[in-house]
Formats: C-alpha cells, sequence, structure tokens
C-alpha cells in the first residue's frame, strides 16, 4: 500500500512538470480550476497575421492527382529577385483554432482560399527578368482536408486564379 502510495505521488509531481500536459486533466494541477489557459481556451485573438508580404501575380496554377489527395501547385511573379521561404497559406478567414484538433482549415461555401506570400530579400534586389522573379511552391492536401471542397482559389497581391477539384 506505502509503495502505491509513493508511486501516484511521483507520477503525479512527474506530470505536473511536462509541458506536453500542461493543460490537460492529467495534470494535478489543474484538477480544483488552477493551471494556465492557452489562447485557444481562453477565447484570445488568434495568431497574428503572416506577416510576409503576397506575392505581386500568380502565373500559373495546378492540380495533381495524387493517392490519397491532391497537389495544389503555384508560381507567381515577385516585385524583385530574391524573395525566399514562400508558402501558401490559408486565409485567415477559414482557419479555426480547436482546443483539442489544433488549427485546421474549414472550407467556406465548398472553397478553401490560399494567399500566396514570400518573404522579400533581406537587401535590397535587383529588378531582373520576369523568369529571374519567378517563385514555385507546392501544398499537399489530404482527403479528409478535402471534403466538401469543390473549388481551390490562390489570392496574391494583383490577382486570383480558382481550380475545381472535382
Amino acid at each position: 500500500m506505502r509503495t502505491a502510495r509513493l508511486a501516484i505521488l511521483i507520477l503525479a509531481i512527474g506530470l505536473g512538470g511536462c509541458s506536453t500536459v500542461r493543460n490537460s486533466a492529467l495534470n494535478p494541477f489543474n484538477w480544483f480550476g488552477g493551471g494556465n489557459r492557452d489562447a485557444a481556451e481562453s477565447g484570445a485573438p488568434a495568431p497574428q497575421a503572416d506577416p510576409r508580404p503576397m506575392v505581386e501575380r500568380l502565373t500559373r496554377l495546378g492540380l495533381d492527382r495524387r493517392p490519397g489527395g491532391v497537389i495544389v501547385s503555384a508560381v507567381g511573379l515577385t516585385a524583385t529577385q530574391g524573395y525566399w521561404d514562400a508558402e501558401l497559406v490559408p486565409s485567415p478567414s477559414q482557419v479555426v483554432v480547436d482546443p483539442v484538433l489544433g488549427r485546421r482549415i474549414v472550407p467556406r461555401s465548398g472553397e478553401i482560399v490560399f494567399e500566396f506570400r514570400a518573404a522579400p530579400p533581406p537587401a535590397p534586389a535587383r529588378v531582373g527578368t520576369a523568369p529571374s522573379r519567378e517563385i514555385a511552391v507546392g501544398l499537399y492536401l489530404g482527403r479528409k482536408s478535402l471534403d466538401g471542397v469543390r473549388r481551390i482559389t490562390v489570392v496574391t497581391a494583383g490577382n486570383r486564379r480558382s481550380v475545381r477539384v472535382r
């Protein structure tokens, strides 16, 4: 009996210090209403929008069907050479923060909207020719992400394009 109590005490203290169970019911510090709540549970605003500017113009948008989902590929034209860290970012209106599932994309009216964003060069860069300013990205979306989606749209600063999923 004494070893069982000792084991439970050690387990409770060990779990109380783990960051992965910080907001869990397993954490003894949360048993009587104490503990911290993260932003998703407390109703605090969602994380800040992506600081990277949108790409100037979208030149190509494609959809390649693959086993288990699709690959969305986009090619954009930047203002100057040297843009990097490009990504298709879900539109903030479509991102939902769920306390259990975390961040997830929720399609609106059968459409998922992505913003094509890239980080500008750290120093002033040459303009150069159009092919030297092209930047390409790709994004895999699984079947679960595509439930109820009929169209995928990519938005840039100058234009937007859509592709049909089904």
